[in-house]
């Protein structure tokens, strides 16, 4: 597999009562080639117990062990949730979870997590783990509310999901943030075939908000 990207981040939340208080993510992306999941390559860059982050947001790319989905009408691309959805358990929780891949995250970021959103397209994956927290809304002032998710299948005819990206939109209180991830043609030629299919993606997933704007224009924060 490939070496994974691991950011931080910290978003000014729009609450003048949190001016301090900003929120702490961790956004990474893999392509694991296929590899088996193995719990040591996440000491690397996930803190154990998640450390002092709010939310843990994780694409990955030819991921084998994901659901699949061969191909895709427009109506089977965007998932809604009202706030607090998952009616968030432990992250530990089997009937969250059910794959190789999340168990392992789960068990890294331990009991005081829960899964926010996840989204699939074949052998892409996108979760988002937030604090139990958050997602319980016991400060309405920093509940994760407004889930949804939304899919672009952008392989062969523009419905085989080999290649594609996958969206998850969410709010913070009063803060809106779009995360996507994406798999696109590989290789330095394919430049003008990866803008198409960003292209692609960025209209294929306006479900997720206005119909207007795409996610990178209509949220506080979009982290691709």
């Amino acid at each position: 597999s490939h070496p994974p990207s691991a950011s931080f981040a910290m978003v000014m939340l729009k609450d003048i009562e949190l001016a301090e208080r900003r929120l702490r993510l961790l956004i990474c992306t893999w392509n694991v080639g296929n590899a088996s999941a193995r719990p040591n390559e996440l000491t690397h860059w996930l803190p154990e117990a998640g450390g002092d982050l709010d939310l843990v947001v994780v694409g990955t790319q030819e991921n084998s062990e994901s659901e699949v989905s061969v191909s895709m009408s427009p109506a089977d691309r965007t998932e809604n949730s009202n706030a607090g959805w998952n009616n968030p358990k432990p992250a530990s929780g089997k009937n969250e979870l059910g794959h190789a891949w999340d168990e392992m995250l789960a068990a890294r970021l331990g009991s005081d997590w829960g899964i926010c959103k996840k989204i699939t397209l074949r052998e892409m994956r996108l979760i988002i783990f937030a604090r139990a927290a958050l997602l319980n809304g016991a400060n309405a002032s920093m509940a994760v509310s407004d889930v949804k998710a939304s899919r672009s299948a952008t392989g062969i005819a523009s419905v085989w999901g080999n290649k594609g990206g996958l969206a998850i939109k969410l709010r913070v209180g009063q803060t809106t943030l779009a995360f996507v991830s994406a798999h696109l043609a590989a290789h330095d030629h394919k430049l003008k075939a990866r803008n198409e299919m960003c292209k692609e993606i960025l209209r294929e997933t306006r479900s997720i908000g206005l119909r207007d704007l795409d996610v990178a224009s209509e949220f506080d924060h979009c982290f691709w």
